[in-house]
């Protein structure tokens, strides 16, 4: 079997992803986060609130009955948070979405080296980023830069698997385009005081720019078959295409 974990896999692209995998009957896929929403004899759920970091701490990867070829975690989980200003967001909305988005990320890329570095299996994670990474967004402070910390924790992982692992796994950081979200909902409804490229999101939606999640994840999960050619580790969607 081919195991592989995936963080908010309840709705979206994270859904689309599991449900993609889960048409390989080779794959096993453990959903994280705080709704089970998918009925398959192989997927599996693990309760977690990715907000709460004491959970996060205490979290285990779970140990396997089954013989495992390759073994994955997608770090699927975000959120946009309250769109507005330094100045006036409240201290909560920071820590939130750095919470989910980039600490809880990493502890969890972290105890999944911890639990499966010494394997002698293909490894692979894949964290789903954002072009926010790489551009400043009035409004998303919180989380531009918990993308982009994404972005470098991927890469330094990657390096340090190259250089000190003898079965070195591949980790890759993609941003996945804009895609046909809750998140995109969520942006087309804030105040253009504060988020001054409302418009330009409105645009994407009006002229059916936006891709489907279900376009998006079978993308995505081409990385697990690119893994080998690809050389970068901060990569775009149109990197898969």
């Amino acid at each position: 079997m081919n195991a592989i974990f995936i963080t908010g896999s309840n709705r979206g692209l994270g859904r689309a992803i599991a449900e993609k995998l889960l048409e390989n009957e080779e794959n096993l896929v453990i959903g994280i986060g705080r709704d089970w929403s998918i009925d398959h004899p192989n997927y599996r759920f693990l309760y977690l609130n990715l907000d709460d970091i004491i959970e996060v701490k205490a979290f285990a990867f779970s140990v396997f009955n089954e013989e495992i070829k390759s073994v994955g975690l997608i770090n699927n989980a975000g959120i946009l948070g309250d769109v507005g200003l330094l100045g006036t967001l409240e201290d909560r909305v920071i820590e939130q979405v750095l919470n989910v988005n980039l600490i809880s990320a990493s502890i969890l890329i972290n105890k999944f080296f911890s639990a499966f570095g010494e394997l002698d299996v293909e490894k692979n994670i894949i964290n789903i980023s954002s072009g926010a990474a790489q551009n400043p967004y009035d409004g998303w402070s919180a989380y531009c830069t918990s993308k982009a910390g994404l972005d470098m924790i991927s890469r330094v992982a990657d390096e340090e698997q190259k250089l000190h692992a003898k079965v070195p796994a591949r980790v890759f950081s993609i941003a996945p385009g804009i895609i046909a979200t809750r998140m995109q909902e969520q942006i087309r409804e804030v105040d253009e005081a504060s988020f001054s490229r409302k418009q330009k999101f409105v645009d994407f939606f009006e002229q059916d720019l936006l891709a489907t999640p279900e376009d998006a994840a079978e993308k995505i999960i081409r990385i697990f078959e690119l893994r080998n050619k690809l050389d970068k580790v901060v990569i775009s969607m149109k990197d898969l295409e």
